[in-house]
């Protein structure tokens, strides 16, 4: 299960993270991310080298990501004068506060279809309750978008189900 959990929150990484900007055809911030496991803890200059990357690419997606909390930086002093010109700063994840952002995010998001699919299904029912979707060809075609977005929106919730299942008990 844990592997499962891993696969899906780097599948969730790369929806997030890969497909902004002119370069959405890589996956570039999910091989960033799976060399932060990989590492564990590991600094910028080395990110990009591991991954092949520009530094300032890498630099834009870490902070991308740091913005959005998926990773955290680790400030680590070398001098008793904590400069920071002399410290490392270490780029990790923290796994819990990683679950509870991606559970708080799939709890809004489900919360969010649920209220649009009761606003559809309000308005299937006006249609259906006057008979309008029967005789009028505009309105029929109207109903029958209505149902298929009901109809995605009832997937879609149950894809969520599934995700918020596989991590709540993480």
């Amino acid at each position: 299960i844990n592997h499962i959990q891993l696969l899906d929150i780097q599948q969730l990484v790369h929806y997030r993270f890969d497909t902004i900007g002119p370069d959405s055809d890589h996956n570039q911030a999910q091989r960033i991310f799976g060399t932060i496991i990989s590492m564990r803890k590991i600094g910028d200059k080395q990110l990009s080298e591991l991954c092949m990357m520009k530094h300032s690419k890498v630099n834009k997606i870490l902070y991308q990501m740091l913005r959005d909390k998926f990773i955290d930086i680790e400030y680590i002093p070398r001098s008793n004068d904590r400069d920071p010109k002399k410290s490392y700063f270490l780029w990790t994840i923290n796994w819990f506060n990683l679950h509870k952002k991606i559970l708080k995010s799939m709890y809004n998001s489900i919360s969010n279809l649920i209220l649009k699919r009761r606003t559809i299904r309000k308005e299937i029912e006006i249609l259906e309750n006057d008979n309008s979707h029967k005789n009028d060809k505009q309105n029929k075609q109207y109903w029958m978008k209505l149902c298929a977005a009901f109809e995605h929106l009832t997937l879609s919730i149950s894809k969520i189900d599934l995700q918020i299942a596989l991590h709540r008990d993480y």
